[in-house]
């Protein structure tokens, strides 16, 4: 009897309201759906944790008779519609109710039928589903592969904190142990802001200095000069109210003087990249491991897609939609100054969440 997060057990609902709905809805950038615009599913794949290079297929061309066919390395068999309505309903209801990581026990049975060990995707891939969708713009059948985030429960992350995700500043002029004995005294809730405001008040800036050279280099695929200033939106961010990424580029451009379509566009670019391919510690081709698109999960349990014909939606929804989050400092030893090759550098480490 497995257990798993809200998160974890959200992309098994997506997965059986799919099978169950047989198509895909379509949202514009506030998550409204956008009538009589959606794809029709043929086909549900996922990954045989037995064997890695095998996807499990379910054929729901079938579903208007009353069942899917599933079909793994072994054989073929059955699963009543019914069956698979009825465990999307329980777990629904057990998402709403439940905390921290759970289990379904009432779902045991289906899960056992649809030949699956686990209901979680790779954590290495951006890629949580993959879809046989009829497209009746270019009357194609393409297999594609989606991002899944849920809205119930706490909101979840687009970017995760990592020790690839930290940023280190050099100081605009030398730190006495006057200064840093300072910022260590400053331990509220809002410590980081209350650090970086008092070594304004020595007239000391921060300035980006580096950060992971993976990351580094995959954010530079979007744009050359992404890592200075992703690097220094999220310091901006921490005199932001809310943190929310649009209105950190408005503070941000208002302090800088930069053209403000110019860094929008900047930063939507990356937000997609991140949310469909791009992750910090592994090197990036620059092209999506999500080639359909994202799914979301919202918070009443309906499901809608951003399709990758509609990517400009989907940019300014994640660009409207997110913010810049604060994970532990005593886990990365963020906010205070570390010796880097004989110099004194801050550090911050960046998370951004959906909001």
């Amino acid at each position: 009897m497995s257990k798993y997060n809200k998160g974890e057990w959200s992309e098994f609902y997506a997965f059986l309201n799919t099978m169950c709905s047989g198509k895909l809805d379509i949202a514009d950038d506030h998550l409204n759906l956008i009538p009589d615009a959606g794809y029709e599913v043929i086909k549900l794949y996922k990954a045989d944790t037995e064997n890695p290079h095998i996807d499990i297929e379910y054929d729901i061309s079938t579903i208007d008779q009353g069942y899917v066919v599933v079909k793994d390395s072994i054989g073929e068999y059955r699963v009543s519609k019914e069956d698979v309505a009825n465990g999307r309903t329980q777990l629904l209801n057990a998402i709403k109710n439940g905390s921290g990581t759970f289990s379904v026990p009432e779902l045991d049975e289906l899960i056992d039928d649809l030949k699956l060990k686990s209901i979680k995707s790779p954590s290495s891939s951006k890629s949580d589903l993959k879809i046989q969708i009829y497209d009746q713009r270019t009357g194609l059948s393409p297999q594609l592969e989606f991002s899944i985030k849920s809205l119930m429960g706490s909101q979840p992350t687009l970017l995760n904190a990592s020790e690839p995700t930290s940023v280190y500043y050099s100081p605009s002029k030398p730190v006495t142990s006057e200064i840093v004995g300072g910022i260590q005294n400053l331990n509220s809730r809002n410590k980081l802001m209350e650090r970086a405001a008092y070594l304004e008040s020595k007239d000391i800036q921060l300035q980006f200095k580096y950060m992971n050279d993976t990351f580094s280099r995959n954010l530079q695929m979007t744009d050359f000069l992404m890592p200075k200033i992703l690097s220094d939106l999220y310091y901006c961010s921490l005199f932001v109210r809310g943190k929310k990424i649009k209105d950190v580029v408005e503070s941000y451009v208002h302090k800088t003087g930069e053209d403000i379509e110019l860094i929008e566009h900047k930063v939507k670019e990356m937000l997609v990249s991140i949310a469909l391919g791009m992750v910090p510690n592994k090197k990036w081709s620059g092209l999506d491991s999500a080639t359909g698109g994202y799914i979301i999960v919202k918070e009443n349990g309906s499901i809608i897609c951003y399709h990758i014909y509609d990517r400009n939606r989907l940019k300014d929804y994640l660009y409207s939609h997110t913010a810049f989050d604060t994970p532990s400092t005593s886990r990365y030893e963020a906010g205070i100054f570390h010796d880097v090759n004989g110099e004194k550098l801050f550090k911050l480490t960046m998370q951004i969440r959906f909001c």
